[in-house]
């Protein structure tokens, strides 16, 4: 359980209390892990060595040290991230390394990002 206040220089000041998550910032997609040289390091957008992390722990059905453990939670959502870096990294004006933002989901325990 926590309770307290969450002070940001945007919003002011924000009272808090209860016994789940607080999620203060948007977090990153656990495949993000290199930045635009190719260096470890999220960066808000997916590059290709992002999208070629991502395919590899599809491939193999692998978890990574994520939110709430283990991400995904149920490696049977693969096919659906997979598609969603996907579709992420490639707009459709063919520019690839798009932002991304959380999403969240209603339906799981897992955790999902989208284009922004």
């Amino acid at each position: 359980m926590f309770k307290g206040k969450v002070e940001s220089i945007e919003s002011g000041v924000e009272a808090t209390r209860g016994n789940e998550r607080l999620l203060v910032k948007d977090p990153f997609l656990p495949v993000d892990i290199y930045d635009c040289n190719g260096e470890i390091g999220s960066d808000w957008i997916i590059e290709n060595m992002d999208l070629l992390y991502a395919i590899d722990l599809w491939s193999t059905n692998s978890q990574v040290i994520g939110y709430n453990g283990l991400w995904p939670s149920d490696t049977d959502n693969w096919d659906t991230i997979l598609l969603e870096v996907i579709k992420i990294w490639a707009d459709e004006n063919g520019i690839n390394g798009q932002e991304y933002e959380y999403v969240g989901s209603t339906t799981t325990d897992d955790w999902f990002w989208d284009e922004k």
